[in-house]
């Protein structure tokens, strides 16, 4: 049963600094509450039940607020004291977690997937690392994932302003830990570029897509269109 998650928190927010110059991206306010509340509260009702935040940059901010407003999460915080970079911080992050496999989630990104639905997928597909996808008509802000019938990861397109869209990475994954964290892979690394674009091809990493809703407040366009959307859809 999966009930682990790491949410990977570290983020800088640079390209939020105009509306947010101070707070960790995952606590930027939107429809009066931190960004990070959907996110826990949404997998919480989804079955996870323990988790593990992937802290950085703002590190005393995030422990701050679980530590103050989750007070019956069971958490554990993994931080970086150099920066590892998306792969590092989770290759960290799964040393305190038990399972095998273990959900991988963005802090700055709401994903509404049905989580076992994926896991079964993943269970079935005998998967390293499934990616949740979703499918977008402009994606010139996301790079394109090429996949085959059965959802098996052939290959990625870089972002492109001409692009009609696709499938796109939203930002949640499930990964064999054992196997991911065997891999000689460095201390600080990029999890989509150094493992997912490297390994894809000798790997088995699939890919669901999910008619889900999905937002990432990554630029302030976005943060005001989730300002908006979570007083109605969330």
């Amino acid at each position: 049963m999966l009930n682990e998650a790491i949410i990977l928190c570290g983020g800088l927010g640079t390209r939020l600094k105009t509306v947010n110059p101070t707070l960790p991206k995952v606590l930027v306010a939107v429809a009066g509450k931190p960004f990070l509340h959907y996110v826990i509260n949404y997998l919480r009702q989804q079955g996870i039940q323990h988790f593990v935040f992937a802290t950085g940059y703002g590190h005393t901010d995030v422990e701050g607020y679980i530590k103050k407003y989750h007070t019956d999460l069971p958490v554990q915080f993994s931080t970086e004291t150099t920066a590892l970079g998306t792969g590092g911080a989770i290759k960290q992050a799964l040393t305190k977690t038990i399972n095998e496999d273990v959900l991988v989630a963005n802090g700055d990104t709401f994903f509404k997937a049905d989580i076992k639905k994926l896991a079964a997928f993943h269970n079935e597909q005998q998967s390293v690392c499934t990616i949740a996808t979703t499918t977008i008509h402009h994606s010139s802000r996301y790079g394109l994932l090429q996949l085959n019938e059965q959802g098996k990861v052939m290959g990625f397109e870089e972002k492109n302003t001409e692009s009609s869209g696709g499938n796109i990475n939203a930002g949640m994954y499930l990964v064999n830990r054992d196997i991911f964290s065997g891999l000689p892979l460095p201390a600080a690394f990029s999890f989509e570029k150094d493992y997912l674009e490297l390994y894809v091809h000798t790997q088995q990493i699939i890919a669901q897509v999910q008619d889900a809703y999905f937002i990432d407040i990554g630029i302030p366009a976005d943060l005001d269109k989730a300002q908006k959307d979570f007083h109605t859809k969330i």
